[in-house]
């Protein structure tokens, strides 16, 4: 808020108190060197309100603190004030009145009438207690929007505070009396407790970088919304920890066309390696019961695999295995960006069936090595005394330049192994 530290100073707070945030209101339009401040803590809110006669006179002002696990709901709203507009009607009619006898005494009456009817319109925010009671804050109607931005705020507190209480009794419960408790429920509390710590991390942001984090979160988290997709993601009916168990075949498909919810399969993906990784460090040798093998086609067109540049380098041993397939190398480049490197020399064998992109041929060609070739050269001088003169030597040459391998069809692939020289297959 723009005036927390200035509204900091106005109230005292005790030991432990933190993520502090307030701000400070005019309480009507015409009084607007009065202020009404408005504080929250993480434990409670406090707020002084200036109070006055007419809407003008000032007469000291009211304090009161409410701890947060009293509030029950803070709402905001625009207030219509009956009083006020009674009251001015009433001191205008009497300004009017007294011009001829008392012109002094009817300016004071005008000015009240006046500031009683600026104040017909107010906001007001409002703190609701469990039983229904309510607590009232007035402003100036035209404090309305930064009033709601600190609603919102101290309603963020008052929900997290109640979300933390009650986990923290919970995660208190079960570390008392774990065997009373599955593996399944304990994992989860756990969970929770960390949830809950990264949660008060973010509560001490400021508040436009946590209104910058909330809407990321709910871009990034839209799709999720559709029907079907929650469906799909509702339950489990493919068990990817029995994947080794038997002869299974699970197909993903995707349109090529919409990357939409391409996400999805970098979600399954995700899941996959992480559950057949973890099965595999818990089974005797550490490998899986049967291999798995992941055709990854159209690679470039299922999102980016979280920590695949790892998993790549690592899976193998335990009886997983990929074959990543792309129309370019620069797909891959374009997605994976300085990890692709490590990617691709993790890939021990490569097929081309062809293409003419400029990086895929010059990769394909390096990789692919030189070959030797006898190189004749002959010379002839014509003359009295001419002559004649052949040599043969040896010279390096590539096993196919980029532009032979531009050549290359998918009836004339090409195929490099491991510790074997490359190849070409003809179908």
């Amino acid at each position: 808020m723009a005036e927390t530290a200035q509204t900091m100073t106005e109230f005292t707070y005790a030991p432990g108190e933190k993520n502090i945030v307030g701000d400070r209101f005019s309480p009507s339009v015409i009084i607007f060197w009065l202020k009404t401040s408005i504080a929250a803590s993480s434990t409670r809110v406090q707020y002084r309100a200036p109070n006055t006669l007419f809407g003008l006179i000032p007469l000291g002002a009211s304090t009161k603190t409410i701890p947060l696990r009293n509030i029950a709901s803070v709402d905001t709203n625009t207030k219509f004030n009956l009083g006020s507009l009674v009251w001015g009607l009433f001191f205008l009619f009497v300004g009017f009145g007294m011009f001829d006898s008392n012109a002094l005494a009817a300016i004071v009456c005008l000015l009240i009438a006046v500031a009683n009817f600026t104040n017909v319109m107010s906001a007001t925010l409002t703190f609701r207690d469990p039983s229904g009671g309510a607590n009232d804050i007035t402003v100036s109607i035209l404090e309305k929007d930064k009033l709601m931005s600190l609603a919102q705020e101290i309603q963020t507190r008052v929900f997290a505070d109640a979300l933390f209480a009650e986990t923290r009794v919970k995660i208190a419960a079960m570390r008392a009396h774990e065997d009373d408790y599955d593996e399944q429920t304990r994992d989860m509390l756990e969970g929770l407790a960390f949830a809950c710590a990264q949660y008060n991390t973010f509560l001490k942001g400021t508040g436009e970088t946590k209104k910058s984090i909330i809407i990321t979160t709910g871009v990034h988290l839209a799709p999720l919304q559709v029907r079907e997709v929650r469906r799909i993601l509702s339950g489990d009916d493919i068990h990817l920890e029995s994947l080794d168990e038997g002869k299974r075949v699970v197909y993903l498909e995707l349109p090529d066309t919409n990357a939409t919810f391409g996400f999805l399969a970098s979600v399954f993906y995700q899941c996959l390696f992480e559950t057949l990784v973890r099965k595999a460090d818990h089974a005797d040798g550490g490998r899986l019961g049967r291999d798995v093998h992941c055709l990854l086609d159209e690679f470039a067109n299922i999102g980016k695999i979280p920590n695949f540049v790892r998993l790549i380098a690592t899976i193998r041993s335990r009886g997983i295995s990929c074959s990543i397939i792309l129309q370019t190398v620069s797909q891959g480049k374009s997605l994976y960006k300085d990890d692709w490197e490590t990617i691709a020399g993790n890939c021990d064998s490569w097929l081309f069936l062809g293409g003419n992109e400029a990086s895929t041929t010059k990769t394909i060609s390096d990789r692919l090595g030189d070959q030797t070739i006898d190189v004749i050269e002959t010379s002839e001088t014509k003359g009295t005394n001419g002559s004649w003169s052949r040599s043969i030597r040896k010279n390096a040459r590539k096993l196919l330049t980029p532009t032979n391998t531009a050549a290359s069809t998918p009836a004339n692939a090409s195929t490099c192994y491991e510790a074997y020289h490359p190849s070409s297959a003809t179908n």
